[in-house]
């Protein structure tokens, strides 16, 4: 009779790996830090080419070219890192966390997202006229959990002169942001 032999599918990876890596296998806490840190740029990126070039649209296509740039620099930044300091090199899952933070905060900032969202939360109440009577046709089908009806804070954030920063505006607009980024 022959000794049963374990194929690579039945041996756990934990196992098959090294000690030393074996951290390494799921997210790190470096890898969320180096994702918060990459975030904001990457963000204004996408807001300053979407929003005031008004080209390149790297939202419009499957895979956002900006992470994609980003992780290739990354990349060779890592193959640098590996010769120099191994251990301190970025792993696959690492690079796997920061793609999947990169492209839902990409996905968030991209001109089809919150960029046309969050005025749509407010454009029915401040665009309303006697004329166009929204009012009364659809106002009371908009969910009041998704959109900010205050007139005083939804002209400031049109016509401008108004700070969010002003508690009656930050707390007017805080839910509807924040279910509209959730939904």
């Amino acid at each position: 009779m022959e000794p049963q032999t374990k194929t690579p599918e039945s041996v756990p990876l934990e196992t098959s790996m090294p000690a030393g890596r074996r951290k390494h296998l799921g997210i790190t806490w470096r890898s969320i830090l180096l994702g918060a840190i990459l975030i904001p740029p990457n963000t204004y990126w996408i807001m300053y080419v979407e929003g005031i070039w008004h080209s390149g649209h790297p939202t419009a296509i499957s895979l956002f070219w900006n992470v994609a740039f980003t992780l290739l620099v990354l990349v060779f930044i890592n193959m640098g890192l590996k010769r120099i300091f191994p251990r301190v090199a970025l792993t696959q899952a690492e690079f796997v966390t920061l793609y999947v933070m990169l492209m839902i905060a990409s996905a968030l900032a991209g001109h089809d997202s919150l960029q046309l969202g969050v005025p749509n939360m407010a454009m029915p109440f401040h665009f309303a006229t006697p004329e166009n009577n929204w009012a009364s046709q659809f106002h009371q089908y908009l969910p009041k959990w998704l959109t900010v009806s205050n007139l005083d804070v939804i002209t400031g954030f049109f016509v401008g002169h108004s700070s969010l920063y002003k508690p009656e505006v930050f707390f007017a607009w805080l839910w509807p942001v924040l279910c509209g980024a959730c939904s």
